[in-house]
């Protein structure tokens, strides 16, 4: 299995959208913190969220190529590829 898929099947499958900061961290709806969940709350349907430590666009889950939510998946159960 490579390394892409291993990720792909820690996932949750759901409708969730990935929420990635001006400084790169990517996050789910669920793992989001108290500013942005609250940002959500106030706009559910903002493409785009600014708080008080960051500026945050939202991504499909389920766009092809995307990244996964730092806490979702556990980095150190995943087997690399030899080189």
């Amino acid at each position: 299995m490579t390394t892409s898929q291993q990720v792909q099947a820690q996932l949750p499958k759901s409708n969730e959208r990935l929420w990635v900061s001006d400084n790169g961290d990517v996050l789910c709806d669920n793992h989001a913190g108290t500013y942005l969940r609250a940002s959500i709350q106030a706009k559910p349907k903002a493409i785009a969220h600014h708080t008080p430590l960051d500026t945050w666009t939202a991504y499909s889950l389920n766009r092809p190529g995307g990244l996964p939510c730092e806490v979702c998946v556990d980095w150190s159960s995943l087997v690399l590829e030899g080189n």
